[in-house]
């Protein structure tokens, strides 16, 4: 039980490490594209050199997608806007945003799944 517990708290603050790098980067860095997309790239990177799991590429990737989609889909019906679109209405950093969030959801899921099945 002990190890379980130590697992499941090194994934969980991992997890929250970089979901809060996320956020705390778009505050800061929300008005150059550019610098964003660098720092979302780098944190994915750094993540899965960290800790990979199977999978981590298509969870990335659906994330990205989707994400992107239905944000496109959003600005189009007018149901927000970015300050600073490069394309179709959003940010070019947006789709690496999503990318790392939909990995990030994606593994803290599976923590929390895991010492639910006391195999953490």
């Amino acid at each position: 039980m002990g190890r379980e517990r130590i697992d499941f708290k090194r994934g969980i603050v991992l997890e929250s490490i970089f979901v809060i790098l996320g956020v705390v980067a778009i505050i800061f860095f929300f008005r150059n594209n550019f610098l964003l997309t660098g720092t979302f790239v780098v944190l994915a990177l750094v993540l899965l050199k960290i800790s990979h799991k199977k999978g981590d590429f298509y969870f990335y990737i659906s994330g990205a997608i989707i994400g992107s989609l239905i944000e496109i889909l959003a600005v189009k019906a007018e149901v927000w806007q970015y300050a600073n679109p490069t394309f179709l209405g959003i940010p070019v950093w947006l789709p690496f945003g999503w990318g790392l969030s939909g990995l990030l959801i994606v593994r803290i899921g599976y923590t929390l799944s895991e010492i639910n099945r006391g195999r953490r």
